[in-house]
């Protein structure tokens, strides 16, 4: 797989436009990030692409034409990536190796409810060194004797005291499991509009970041949290590291069930005491699915530059055939609309032969991720 998250980010002023000589005047002025280009790369130094059309495609009193422009960046770099994965037939080096994984975790009685000390309970997440093997949190549920509109779930590094994600559950039925739907209320990495695709992606980004330096990630919440007549249901995994699913799991990431005292947590909710963490076969009501995946996103970061002309073609592609659609510019002659669709044709064109020219060391790639197939990718496999 790759992380959308991370490929935008990284493909992020790899290249740029030119600013339309009328901007300020007639045309809305560009950002910055849209006219600095890493590459030195402009995408409006192509035939036919041109700001001025698209300002006349998306209509000269609105200014749109920057979230128009930045949208397509972001998409255009997905698909490069994913046509270029397509283009090699290297889809095993982005395959899943456990997907969805439920780490067992079952109740002992669902009328029985664990008593309340004022806690921080979740689960540990420790990521094992490993070149393109990434752990990802897929979903987090939990069961509670109760409803309650807000229960906030904090999510760490043991790299610093703040949380990197605060964000919202809510528990919707009584007695049973319930899958939450994630909203965030505060984060040093994403933002009140972030959706919950986006916060799991956030999530794995930041678990698989650092995973060779021996960071390790908390998830979880505190008790003292949860409504007064609120409490969690008895639920335990088998053990701590026995049992076929544990040891699977283990082999990619740890994923132990933790608590830690409250006399060892504070109440500005920062990182509580490392050296206080107890493990345990409790889950506190908590739920967890994980996902290991082979994940090529940094080798694709790393080596981006070479990504620029595609991403140049990728963006005026679409642009041509939002214009030869477009019936805002109807009003053109049938042989300037027919313009557009034989350029984006012949970029198209362009394109794949780009792609298929490209060259990646995937030497480094884990063995689990590689199989039989040969590291490196490119024209000598094709």
């Amino acid at each position: 797989m790759i992380n959308n998250a991370q490929i935008k980010e990284c493909f992020q002023c790899l290249v740029g436009w030119k600013e339309s000589t009328s901007a300020g005047t007639c045309y809305e002025e560009l950002s910055d990030n849209l006219k600095h280009s890493d590459s030195e790369i402009y995408v409006n130094d192509l035939p036919a692409v041109k700001l001025e059309i698209i300002n006349e495609m998306l209509g000269k009193d609105q200014n749109i034409v920057n979230d128009y422009l930045t949208e397509l960046y972001s998409d255009s770099s997905i698909k490069v990536v994913r046509s270029f994965i397509t283009a090699h037939k290297k889809n095993n080096y982005a395959k899943a190796i456990l997907q969805n994984y439920d780490l067992g975790i079952y109740a002992q009685n669902i009328r029985k409810n664990e008593t309340k000390r004022d806690r921080f309970v979740g689960f540990e997440i420790i990521p094992h060194s490993g070149n393109s093997v990434n752990a990802q949190v897929m979903q987090i549920g939990g069961m509670f004797s109760a409803t309650q509109g807000v229960l906030p779930i904090y999510f760490y590094s043991s790299k610093q005291a703040d949380p990197l994600l605060t964000f919202n559950a809510t528990i919707t039925k009584a007695n049973s499991l319930v899958w939450f739907d994630l909203s965030v209320v505060a984060s040093g990495s994403g933002s009140s509009s972030d959706t919950c695709d986006t916060l799991l992606e956030i999530i794995a980004k930041s678990i698989n970041a650092d995973s060779g330096n021996n960071a390790r990630y908390y998830i979880g919440y505190y008790e003292t949290d949860l409504d007064a007549n609120n409490y969690s249901i008895q639920t335990q995994t088998s053990c701590l590291s026995c049992g076929s699913r544990a040891k699977k799991m283990n082999a990619y990431a740890t994923v132990r069930p933790i608590e830690v005292r409250s006399g060892n947590t504070y109440n500005d909710a920062t990182l509580f005491d490392l050296t206080s963490v107890g493990y345990t076969t409790t889950t506190y009501g908590l739920h967890i699915k994980m996902n290991v995946t082979c994940d090529i996103s940094q080798i694709i970061c790393d080596n981006k530059m070479l990504f620029a002309e595609a991403q140049r073609l990728q963006q005026a592609i679409t642009i041509l055939w939002d214009c030869y659609n477009s019936t805002a510019l109807n009003r053109l002659m049938a042989s300037k609309k027919e313009d557009f669709r034989l350029m984006a044709e012949k970029y198209e064109g362009d394109l794949a032969e780009v792609l298929k020219s490209l060259t990646i060391d995937f030497s480094n790639v884990d063995p689990i991720c590689v199989g039989s197939k040969k590291a490196v990718f490119g024209l000598m496999n094709m």
